[in-house]
Formats: C-alpha cells, structure tokens, sequence
C-alpha cells in the first residue's frame, strides 16, 4: 500500500460485486486491516460468478486510473458467462491467486424429459449426472414421479419409485436413462435424487426436478387453410408424422382441395364446422390466410362462433397465420376480430417492398417456443431468428391489443400512432385461452437454415402451451408459468399466474 491506493470488493452473487471496508476509516484506506476486512467476508454465497464481477468493476471504475486487480478465489465458477473475454476488455493486469481446495468435491443432477407423454406408452427421462473431485465412485440415482393432483382429503399424492440404478462416476458428466411407461395421466413432478457422497460439501444441488404432462393419447389439431402454402405444408408433414400429434391427430380443412380428396384423405376434412362435439374434441386450431369477406366468404359465422366459444369457454388455443394473399384484414368485422392480440386494418394491404429481418422483444424470453434451443437471452433469441434471414413482406395492423404481449415486431415500420413498431407476433389472453398471432407464414424459413429440430422446437412449444388447458379440463383451475426453468440466488423470477 506504499506505492498504490487499495480498493477491495467481494464478489458472491450473480449481481456484481460489493464493496468492503479497508479498515475502521473507510474503503480507501493506506493500512489495510485484515481484522476488519475478515469480518465482511462470509460463506453465504451461493455463487461463483467471476465474469459478472469483472463487468461490474468495469462499470464502477474508470480503468484508465487502475494500475491492476488481484483475484483470491477458488474459481469454482458455477454460473455466467467465460470471464477471460471480460478481463481482456477491462485493459489492465489481472493476478489471480487459487485458494481452498484445488478440486471441489461435488455432485449435481438435473432432469431432461419431454414436457408432455403419453398414457400406457414407454417414455423416458435423463438424469444428467454431474461431477468434480468423484471419479471412480459408485452413486445411487433414481428417478420418482409425484402426482402434482390430490388424493382423498386433501392430503399430498405419494412419490412411486420408477427406478434406482447404481453408477460409477466417469467424466464431467454422464446420462442415466430411466425407461417409464405412466400408467395415468396428469401432471407429474419427474424428480432425479443422488444420494450423497462423501467429502460433498453442498446436497442441495443432489436433487432436481421436472414437471411434465401425461395425456391420454395425443394432441388434437385442426387446420383451416385457403390453399397448401409452404407453411402449411412444412407443419403437416413434420406434425402428422410426430408423436405430439400424429396421425390420429392431425386433420385439416384446405378450402381449396379437390372434394374427392376430403372424401378419400382421412387427414383432410369434409367441413370446417362439424358437429359441435366433434369441433370442441380439438385441443387447438390454426387459422390460415382465409378469404373472409365478400365477394369470397369462406369462415362463416358458424364457424367463427364455435372458435370463440373453443377459446374463451373451454380453455383451447387458436394461432392465426397471416398470408400474403388475403391478410388478417379480412376478419375486420367477423367475430374472429375480437379474439387477436392486433387491432387489424380493414383496409391495409401486403407490404412487400423491402425485405427485412424481425426483430425480438425482451418479452420473447418469457415464452418457451420463442427459444429455439440456443439460449433464452435476448441476444441469443435474436441470433437464432436471424438464421430465418431476411423476410420478403409481412401484413401491417392498426396497432397491438392492449391485453397483448408482444414478442417480434417489424424494425422500423410503425402502427398508426407512429411509435409502435409493426407487431409481427403476439400472444393474447382470450377469457380460458389464449390466441397466438403471426404476421407472416414464414416460419417454414427456421427448417431450410436451421434443420427440421428448430422448426419442429417452435411450433410444438407453441402447440404445448395453447392445447395445455384444453387438454386438462376444467379440473385445472390455475395455470402457473415461471418465465425460466432454473434460477440462480437473487435472479429475478417473473410468474404469471392464470385463475379460471
């Protein structure tokens, strides 16, 4: 402290860091006393994250007067980002100094399952195991389902056992697999235990759990489209031949069809308004780009009734894909334009003029089928839609609902009120339902760039989140969401709670 003035900060939570007293006088102080320096340190941290406190001194400190920075840690570091990339950018000598133990003797699981499964079909989980400073040690791992439902009284179901397997730990990390076939459906915690091991100074990370959903038998999809586009296309092909919906589940009603392939085609409909048990047997309904007034009507009032019965009545779900050919101003005036998340233009047409590529909002990170499986940041989000590259045209609206969420929007085009951007989509609340709109039937794009799996991630996430309250009934009267799956010591949590 002769040659240099002292500064300390302590660093134990994902925020940054804080800063510490040199001595009785103050944080700048010529004689540091350890006694008192010692007296703010604790072992309550949860979190090793270097990176951020890195980023945090950046902020709080002009580099150009800092002649260097000591690091004292174990980094153990168990959440952020790299820390390298962040020390090179503050420009200045980092030491470190390694204290405690040179390998953290510990054991973490988490659980992988697909969120939904079906009744009396084998499914299965993943417990990822994973380990430092236990090589060659066998670990008891099981896997427990928990009835999220309540049994007689009140009283909390019990766990069943699905399996207990023994593992000798090798590598960073390794997959069990538990085989299951449900014997009832529901909602179930899957949950993964690893019973200690010695030397552990942390359980709490030995458990993990997931919550998934057993259905019957599958999805229930209908269809309403004009004429095949490539979206339509591209979501028949993936989802009549995926598990989620599948044969049995997948029909459609294509305007345009020969009346002998509605006949002969067991995946085509005869009609878009069936009996009304048959209509509310779906789970969910995608609407095309549909000629809706005159001189070509092809939604009629029956029809656009029993979706806005399906959807604020009984809990189900309805996507609305816009189309280059007809456009969302059609149902100015249907019952349908009550239900969108937009406020559409009766008379606005296509703009296709400049290609452009959408842009993501940060509520996008709330909602799982936005994520395409990079990661749920919003840069993250953005770099993996840009991969859908550049869109040729989209359909202007008036302006966004006031109920809605907006997740995309147009870069520059604006609403009437000359502010908001150009929805291009969003999602909407509709009395026990919910209703997703798109701006473009594009998406087909993700599956060219991308590969069938982002494609496939996107609209089974949103197939998932609309049928979830159909499929369940009227049993379900909450419907909780957390905008993440894991959380870290101090994160912000951001719940939507849904009471029908």
């Amino acid at each position: 402290s002769k040659d240099f003035r002292l500064q300390a900060f302590a660093f134990d939570s994902p925020q940054g860091v804080r800063v510490l007293q040199l001595n009785e006088s103050g944080v700048d102080a010529d004689k540091p006393d350890g006694r008192v320096i010692a007296e703010q340190l604790t072992t309550t941290g949860k979190v090793t994250a270097i990176s951020s406190a890195l980023a945090d001194l950046g902020r709080r400190q002009s580099t150009t007067n800092v002649s260097g920075l000591v690091v004292f840690s174990d980094f153990n570091q168990n959440t952020g980002s790299p820390a390298v990339p962040v020390a090179k950018r503050l420009g200045i000598e980092v030491y470190t100094v390694g204290v405690g133990a040179t390998r953290a003797v510990d054991a973490t699981v988490e659980v992988l399952a697909e969120p939904f499964a079906h009744k009396d079909e084998q499914t299965g989980a993943t417990a990822m195991v994973k380990q430092t400073g236990l090589e060659g040690q066998t670990a008891k791992v099981r896997l427990l389902a928990e009835s999220l439902g309540t049994v007689a009284g009140g009283a909390a179901a019990a766990r069943t056992m699905i399996a207990e397997k023994s593992v000798v730990l090798s590598g960073a990390s390794q997959a069990v697999e538990f085989p299951w076939v449900p014997s009832k459906a529901g909602r179930f915690n899957l949950i993964a235990e690893v019973d200690p091991l010695p030397g552990e100074a942390v359980e709490d990370n030995n458990r993990a759990s997931r919550e998934i959903t057993v259905l019957e038998d599958y999805l229930r999809l209908m269809f309403v489209e004009y004429e095949p586009t490539w979206e339509w296309r591209f979501i028949k092909e993936v989802f009549h031949r995926d598990r989620l919906v599948g044969l049995k589940g997948f029909r459609t009603f294509l305007y345009s069809s020969d009346p002998k392939v509605r006949k002969q085609n067991t995946l085509f409909l005869p009609t878009m308004a069936p009996p009304r048990s048959e209509f509310f047997a779906y789970d969910l309904i995608f609407i095309g780009d549909m000629p809706a007034a005159p001189p070509l009507s092809a939604l009629s009032n029956r029809f656009c009734d029993m979706v806005k019965e399906f959807v604020g009545e009984m809990g189900g779900g309805v996507v609305f894909l816009s189309g280059p050919r007809f456009g969302p101003q059609q149902l100015a005036g249907t019952p349908l334009a009550d239900m969108l998340p937009v406020v559409v233009d009766p008379v606005a047409r296509v703009r296709d003029d400049q290609p452009f590529s959408m842009r993501i909002t940060p509520r996008a990170a709330e909602y799982k089928f936005m994520q395409l499986g990079k990661g749920s940041s919003l840069q993250d989000l953005q770099e993996s839609w840009d991969m859908m590259g550049k869109l040729p045209w989209y359909q202007p609206v008036l302006r966004k609902h006031p109920q809605a969420t907006v997740l995309a929007e147009h870069p520059t085009a604006t609403c009437i009120d000359g502010k908001d951007k150009q929805p291009l989509i969003a999602v909407r609340p509709y009395g026990r339902g919910e209703v997703v709109y798109m701006g473009f039937n594009e998406t087909f794009r993700l599956r060219r760039m991308m590969g069938e799996p982002a494609f496939r991630r996107f609209w089974g996430q949103v197939m998932e989140r609309l049928a979830l309250n159909h499929v369940l009934g009227a049993d379900k009267r909450f419907v909780v969401r957390t905008d993440r799956r894991n959380y870290q010591i101090d994160d912000p949590v951001v719940v939507t709670v849904d009471a029908r």
